[in-house]
């Protein structure tokens, strides 16, 4: 092969390389993967049992539960493989076999979405059983993992994802149930009433050691599953939940009295070895309620209180059960007892009658009775009214009023402007002419006007009035001087009770719920603390920089946004530093670092804290600490150790005192033997921000370099022989010259 073949080939093979290096599918004939198939979607893991319980004692493994993985999902394999489980088997020292992985099967007639697998026991010692310790005994537990690919077996999906296990704890085995029930009304409750019992159960003591391992279940084990029976006059049945929860909807007794609501739960669901290991007894307190007698509350109201002889009259009124109820289709009867007349009528579904009836022929006043019965599966009760007819044979009117006819609108607090509407009647069968109305309060008369009325008809007045703190009384007088004769004149007044609470401040807030009475900016609560009158807005605490805090609390008294724990002046707020301790501020101080100097006239650095050729009045990071001074808590802490450089022996940190070091504000030097302001080495400084100083190569200053120098602390010893270095340079370029020569020579000369 010459050389051109081999240079082809040689390129030619570079080439295949590269095509199978940068497209791979077409060296080596692989099929691409299919990115149109979606991944199948887990959408449930879960385990039956719902909380697996495990063996105490291996002498007894039929008491321990086998335990069954589920996953519900879509988008599996159509033919039905395709889902796997990996898991481990662990106790608190190690996890047996490395990595089990088992193919699930899939539950029959799910149509592909529901698949199980049932682990094989515990492997330890070669135990046969299809049961597991429990995890308080050497901390067993499972781990696992499942994987479910599509179709083209391209795209997979994992749970809980493909780095993470799930863990199963199998319980301690329990030696009893505790239920918890709850009313969620407290009552008393009336004969058939709805209501309703809640509670929760888990079983003791199952539960298991955790450690440092995440649990798939809570510590306490609920009662899933279990069956609940609630007695109270009849038996309730049902389930919990997963969780252990139950709810029922119960009816009260129909007979008055006292009873009891029990609980009791029973499992006597077998596993898979044919053990109830869940029947055990139930823990629960009973729970007594009340059934008090039905009550049929009632209204009767004519539509007017006198009549004359013969005349068509009306009576509106309302029936309620237990005060809510309608007494839906209730019996209603009227009667009149001096005749032995009686009207019969029903009550609606919104609990309203209505009975027209006729008044007597004879002139006189007649007692009108209204009777309601009601009767049902759960209640047989009756109630009774009465009113007062008066038959007349000269028209006349009848004004009247009652406390609920006052009506206040508007906020009953100090200051406001309070609404008062006042609505009266007419029930007889005359009009009422120029009549006075008086509206009191407290005994005063804030509003009388004069009003007529006619037949049957009622008006609305109002008045205002502003709000004074205090209970009060409001009083309504119609016709007070009694210049209309009427049916009744002791119906003619109305009287109504209220209190307005107080308002300190005006604030609209009442001061029972308001935090700073007086709004003077400080909380009563604070107030009463520094002995201050919470609802005197000129008096509160002493205060100097005016923030609402209290200087008895405040941790920063003037104001000046520096701690007194850091500030020099603590009552000063045009002074916080005091940098040569000379007991004059800073900023009053002319001569600041105390060097004799005229700060604003002589000294270039006034002050300079951190050495670094910038006064701080120039200076954002004053402290050299890599912090700005606007973000520095302390900006007087260099090495950012919590103590500020006034007290810090060591400013910068770097384990050289202040007093030795001849850059105390710079953490990368502290030796300068010239002292010409260059460190004699850098010192690594982990974390500092600052800038690094530059080091000596001289430093004696004895103008030899400190590589050459023998001596380069001692400015009176330098190199051995000065210059030695130039001969020693001289004799090596000689050698390579030489060298140089030699091989020109042997190149040129002419061959033998």
């Amino acid at each position: 092969m010459n050389k051109k073949n081999f240079s082809v080939i040689l390129v030619g093979m570079i080439i295949i390389g590269l095509m199978g290096t940068v497209f791979p599918s077409i060296a080596i004939g692989s099929e691409p993967p299919n990115e149109t198939m979606a991944a199948p979607v887990i959408n449930e893991v879960y385990t039956f049992p719902y909380y697996p319980l495990g063996v105490t004692d291996f002498n007894t493994p039929e008491d321990g539960d086998e335990i069954t993985v589920y996953v519900n999902l879509t988008g599996a394999k159509a033919e039905g493989d395709g889902v796997y489980i990996h898991y481990e088997c662990c106790n608190d020292i190690t996890c047996y076999p490395l990595v089990t992985y088992e193919e699930m099967t899939q539950v029959s007639g799910t149509a592909n979405t529901l698949y199980k697998y049932t682990f094989p026991g515990d492997p330890a010692a070669s135990r046969p059983w299809n049961c597991y310790q429990t995890s308080n005994n050497s901390l067993q537990y499972i781990k696992f993992q499942i994987e479910a690919y599509d179709d083209g077996w391209t795209n997979v999906a994992y749970y809980p994802d493909n780095v993470n296990y799930k863990t199963i704890f199998p319980a301690k085995q329990p030696t009893q149930v505790n239920a918890t029930t709850t009313v969620e009304l407290a009552g008393p409750y009336y004969p058939g009433q709805t209501l309703w019992v809640n509670g929760s159960a888990h079983y003791w003591p199952s539960t298991y050691e955790t450690r440092d391992i995440d649990p798939t279940y809570s510590t306490v084990i609920p009662a899933h599953g279990t069956n609940v029976t609630i007695s109270v006059n009849q038996d309730y049945n049902g389930k919990t939940d997963a969780n252990g929860e139950y709810s029922f909807e119960l009816t009260a007794p129909l007979t008055p009295g006292f009873y009891n609501i029990s609980t009791n739960l029973v499992n006597d669901t077998p596993n898979q070895n044919g053990t109830q290991n869940r029947n055990v007894p139930c823990v629960s307190d009973d729970i007594q309620i009340e059934v008090l007698d039905p009550e049929l509350n009632m209204t009767a109201v004519l539509n007017k209180t006198a009549s004359l002889p013969g005349l068509p009259v009306k009576i509106n009124g309302t029936a309620f059960l237990n005060l809510d109820e309608p007494a839906e289709g209730g019996m209603v009867n009227v009667s009149i007892d001096a005749t032995g007349d009686y009207w019969n009528s029903t009550v609606d579904s919104a609990g309203f009658y209505t009975v027209d009836f006729t008044a007597p022929s004879s002139v006189g006043d007649y007692t009108i009775n209204v009777t309601i019965e009601y009767n049902s599966a759960f209640y047989n009760t009756t109630n009774y009214s009465t009113n007062v007819l008066n038959i007349t044979a000269f028209p006349l009117p009848d004004l009247n009023v009652i406390g609920s006819d006052i009506v206040i609108a508007g906020t009953l607090i100090e200051g406001e402007e309070l609404t008062m509407d006042i609505t009266f009647r007419n029930t007889g069968i005359a009009d009422a002419d120029n009549f006075l109305v008086t509206i009191s309060i407290d005994g005063t008369v804030e509003n009388s006007t004069t009003q007529s009325l006619l037949e049957a008809a009622s008006k609305t007045i109002s008045t205002t009035w502003p709000a004074v703190p205090g209970e009060h009384n409001i009083s309504v007088a119609l016709d007070p001087a009694e210049s209309v004769e009427e049916i009744d004149e002791t119906d003619n007044t109305a009287y109504k009770t209220f209190i307005v609470l107080a308002d300190s401040d005006g604030d609209g807030i009442a001061d029972n719920t308001d935090d700073d009475d007086d709004n003077d900016g400080y909380n009563d609560t604070v107030e009463a603390a520094e002995g201050t009158d919470p609802t005197d807005d000129t008096s509160f605490p002493d205060d100097l920089d005016g923030d609402f805090i209290p200087d008895s609390t405040d941790s920063d008294i003037d104001g000046d946004n520096v701690t007194n724990a850091d500030d020099a002046f603590p009552l000063d707020d045009t002074e916080s530093a005091d940098y040569d301790g000379d007991g004059i501020g800073d900023n009053a101080d002319t001569d600041d670092d105390s060097d004799g100097l005229n700060d604003d006239t002589d000294d270039p650095y006034p002050m300079d804290t951190d050495n670094d050729g910038l006064g701080n009045d120039l200076d954002t990071d004053d402290d050299n600490d890599g912090i700005p001074d606007a973000e520095d808590t302390m900006p007087l802490d260099t090495d950012n150790d919590g103590i500020n450089n006034g007290e810090d022996t060591d400013d910068d940190g770097d384990g050289v005192d202040d007093v030795d070091d001849a850059f105390p504000m710079n953490p990368t030097g502290s030796i300068d033997t010239d002292e010409d302001g260059n460190p004699d080495d850098i010192l690594d400084a982990p974390g500092w921000a600052g800038n690094i100083l530059t080091e000596d190569t001289d430093d004696d200053d004895d103008g030899v370099l400190d590589v050459d120098d023998d001596e380069p602390l001692n400015p009176n010893v330098g190199s051995v022989v000065p210059g030695s270095n130039n001969v020693m340079i001289g004799v090596f370029v000689f050698i390579i010259a030489m060298a140089v020569i030699v091989v020109l020579y042997m190149y040129v000369r002419p061959k033998q």
